[in-house]
């Protein structure tokens, strides 16, 4: 281990090992570094077998980065194959002698993939993602003669997934009066086991249902897993928590590493408090504190230090740094979104040609996806290149998806929503009605939807919709064998239960993208798009083929993987896991796809209130200051220069352009530490209020609850809570006009949105 690259501090962290380690790790301070040379460490001088070190992350992106850098410091060779730094085709949980590196969730489906048959699921189980649960769940619905205008399902899918996120079942919801609620969950969980299919929050919870009901196998992993290492220990939520808790709890050999500070994922689970009352779990732990940040300038730091110290739930520390001054934050108020996105041109041009930037060393960040459409037009028609993180991702296109259900059904014939997906895609002449009678037939039989192919004439169906679904049933069965080929040229292996053909075969070595292709023409779905001759047909069909040499990449980068973990792959990653920075081109994202990323130069866009903050109903504090860290995420990915820009007006709901008013975050930066462009005039500095140059509106000192606007009903700012006797209580987000013209727009619970004349609306502030 170098220890000549290590701080004091960083030192100490890698070296305690024989108790809990709780290290604080603010941004830029080094983090991955510590948790590398603690892997050499232990591996090298405490004498652990590879196999029997856990390093757990959330992302590929992450996992792959930390791989390649154990690798290096082990002085390993990049090309060795124990250490391929692959997405989810790594040796996790193969005795081969490599340290074990991925996500929770990978790990997790690694586990099941071996143990899932004792919760009575096959093992080539498939992963369903959100457009898949809300298909299913559509299904349930209609199954059960749930009226979907009523019982949307994508109601029903957050209501579920909330649940999960907390570690509550049906029983869990009953109890509280909504056993409506209930009913759907348990009928969903079960259509989910009968697909012998998992979604995404199963992946984190069945291995405690495993761990908690068959203790041979918790132990069994408890000594696999002799130290366990977490990186971003904010972001867990309880289910992760109580997964490295029970792995971690005999021999307490566990070192988590995160920051509070950048904990801004509560909307999907994550929980706060796991970091913070670490101690409280594990009392002997031994807490370090990374506060030396090696990426930004003073100014940075400094400027988002005053913001997030504001927030009462955080530990105590701040991030110092040797690179002493640097450039003021740049405050630009602008008009509208349009004239923010040029002003963001302007600038990007100036620090292109004349400070002489790449274009890849920039990035524009904004609270919600659909701010960036302003800014994409503008860097479109000046032909600047730029790439969008959370667009619409490749394996989200229709086409993409289709010939990843046929896919899916190769490795799980069980699964009834790829079945249903393309069984009459291209068309079969298999129509509703005679789907509706195979449903009618296969639930008073019992059996799956794929094994009632082959019954249509017995289910009522016409002889040539019959003759269409066994034929489709036939050409499945041919192909599942070359699909299970565990590696081109590989013995023979099982006998599958659905074909009785076997699951490889010597006598075949074809690649995988031949039997992928193959597949796929014989399944009309390559003659669909070939033959529209279309520009839209030619750009499916061409996705298509990039999904099929995708495949091909997959198995050569990871020799002896199958059909199956290609799609566990894909299940498993994230946008940022995609994201490539080695092309010369601005990058565009949201706040939350930010986090673990730096640039030279960064744009905060949309520095509002109600936009960020984002302005939710029934907010409190919590969220505020959530919001709040997310602004430190942001501000620190900064490594030399920060841009933020608001605009007075937006445009909003349709075609309403409404009034705004500029972020308390801006008003909580200390004034030394940035530079208005135009300057605060110096009445407004007097009066301790910031102008911005034709602005006619004052803002209060920092601290105030909300700004205050001159002119009639003053009582009406924008933020404020009020209440309407027909209505309801709601928010204020939009002024227009004044005096006895001005007009509130207003938010009430259950999202509906009013634009009231004030005076005779009658509302009373909050």
């Amino acid at each position: 281990m170098a220890k000549a690259d290590l701080s004091a501090i960083q030192r100490e962290a890698v070296q305690c090992i024989d108790q809990p380690v709780l290290i604080f790790a603010g941004a830029g301070s080094g983090k991955t570094k510590v948790l590398t040379h603690k892997i050499a460490y232990l591996r090298n001088e405490v004498g652990i077998p590879d196999d029997n070190i856990l390093a757990v992350t959330f992302t590929n992106k992450a996992a792959r980065e930390m791989s390649q850098r154990v690798v290096k410091l082990i002085d390993a060779t990049a090309s060795d194959s124990r250490y391929k730094a692959g997405p989810i085709w790594s040796p996790m949980l193969h005795s081969n002698g490599a340290v074990q590196v991925g996500t929770f969730h990978s790990i997790c489906a690694r586990i099941l993939r071996k143990e899932i048959h004792h919760l009575g699921y096959k093992n080539d189980f498939v992963i369903y993602d959100a457009d898949d649960q809300l298909r299913l769940l559509k299904m349930v619905l209609e199954q059960n003669e749930y009226d979907l205008d009523l019982h949307p399902p994508q109601h029903y899918r957050s209501v579920i997934s909330r649940a999960k996120n907390g570690m509550k079942g049906p029983v869990d919801l009953a109890t509280k009066a909504k056993g409506e609620e209930a009913d759907i969950f348990t009928k969903y969980q079960e259509a989910l086991k009968n697909s012998h299919a998992v979604d995404f929050d199963d992946l984190l919870l069945l291995p405690l249902d495993l761990f908690n009901n068959h203790p041979k196998i918790l132990n069994r992993y408890r000594k696999t897993f002799q130290y366990i290492l977490v990186d971003e220990y904010q972001d867990t939520n309880r289910a992760q928590f109580e997964f490295v808790k029970l792995l971690a709890q005999k021999h307490r050999h566990i070192c988590v590493v995160g920051d509070d500070d950048q904990s801004i994922y509560s909307w999907r689970g994550a929980d706060i408090t796991n970091i913070l009352n670490f101690e409280k779990e594990f009392p002997d732990a031994e807490v370090f504190k990374l506060e030396q940040n090696y990426r930004s300038t003073a100014i940075i730091l400094d400027a988002a230090h005053a913001v997030v110290e504001r927030n009462q739930n955080r530990a105590d520390k701040k991030l110092w740094t040797e690179r002493k001054g640097g450039e003021a934050i740049q405050i630009y108020a602008l008009e509208n979104e349009r004239e923010e996105a040029e002003q963001i041109f302007n600038l990007i041009q100036e620090e292109v040609l004349s400070n002489k930037r790449r274009f890849g060393d920039i990035v524009i960040l904004y609270r919600t996806n659909a701010q960036s459409r302003a800014i994409e037009d503008i860097l479109r028609r000046r032909t600047i290149a730029y790439k969008i993180i959370g667009g619409i991702k490749f394996y989200e296109r229709k086409e993409v998806k289709d010939a990843m259900a046929y896919l899916r059904l190769l490795v799980n014939p069980s699964d009834p929503v790829s079945l249903e997906r393309i069984i009459n895609f291209p068309p079969r002449a298999i129509g509703e009605t005679s789907m509706n009678r195979l449903r009618t037939f296969a639930h008073e039989r019992k059996i799956d939807l794929f094994k009632s192919l082959g019954s249509g004439l017995e289910a009522g169906i016409q002889v040539k919709q019959a003759g269409a679904m066994k034929d489709f049933k036939a050409m499945i069965k041919r192909y599942q064998g070359l699909a299970l080929n565990k590696d081109r040229g590989s013995p023979a292996g099982p006998v599958d239960e659905y074909s009785g053909m076997e699951s490889s075969s010597s006598s075949h070595n074809f690649g995988v993208d031949e039997v992928v292709t193959a597949f796929l023409e014989e399944a009309g779905l390559i003659a669909h798009f070939r033959n529209q001759e279309t520009t839209e047909a030619h750009d499916r069909l061409e996705n298509i083929k990039e999904l099929i040499n995708s495949i091909e990449e997959f198995h050569i980068e990871n020799p002896g993987s199958t059909i199956r973990d290609f799609l566990e792959d894909v299940a498993l990653l994230s946008d940022v896991d995609r994201w490539a920075d080695d092309t010369n081109a601005v990058t565009l994202m949201t706040l939350h796809s930010a986090k673990g990323l730096e640039f030279p130069v960064v744009f905060l866009t949309g520095l509002e209130e109600g936009l960020f903050p984002l302005i939710r109903m029934n907010d409190d504090e919590n969220d505020e200051e959530e919001e709040r860290r997310l602004f430190y995420v942001g501000l620190t990915r900064t490594q030399d220069k920060a841009y933020i820009t608001y605009a007075k007006q937006r445009r909003k709901w349709g075609s309403n352009t409404l009034e705004t008013v500029m972020s308390r975050f801006i008003r909580e930066l200390p004034d030394n530490l940035v530079e208005w462009k135009p300057l605060t005039s110096k009445e407004a500095s007097k009066n301790g209020s910031r102008i911005s140059s034709g602005d006619s509106r004052v803002y209060p000192k920092v601290g105030h609850p909300a700004p205050v606007v001159q002119g009639i009903l003053d009582d009406f700012v924008i933020g404020a809570w009020v209440e309407h006797k027909l209505f309801g209580k709601g928010r204020i987000m939009g002024r227009e006009g004044v005096a006895d013209s001005l007009k509130l727009t207003v938010e009430f619970e259950g999202n509906k949105t009013k634009k009231l004349v004030a005076k005779y609306a009658n509302l009373h502030r909050l």
